[in-house]
């Protein structure tokens, strides 16, 4: 169980300026536009929820973020995430 939160407590710090260097939150920021942007004009080929699958989908970061943002995540019907590590 320690593990689970000291990794929920890692993602809860993923866009905290104090626990990263602004590099790497500009970075995760830019990132997370561009995400935007390819599920906006996917959504708008496609005039349905979208299926995503997440290959290394790691700490969960991304899907977690996008779930916060109710914009984007409307637009997602499904999203699968996979990954090998043991963390994950």
């Amino acid at each position: 169980m320690k593990e689970m939160y000291e990794s929920q407590d890692m993602i809860n710090k993923a866009f905290n300026p104090d626990f990263i260097s602004e590099y790497l939150l500009q970075s995760q920021w830019s990132e997370m536009i561009e995400l935007e942007k390819i599920i906006t004009e996917l959504y708008k080929k496609k005039r349905k929820p979208l299926s995503i699958l997440d290959i290394g989908v790691g700490d969960a970061r991304i899907p977690k973020h996008l779930s916060g943002i109710k914009e984007i995540w409307g637009k997602i019907g499904k999203y699968i995430g996979i990954d090998h590590s043991k963390n994950a």
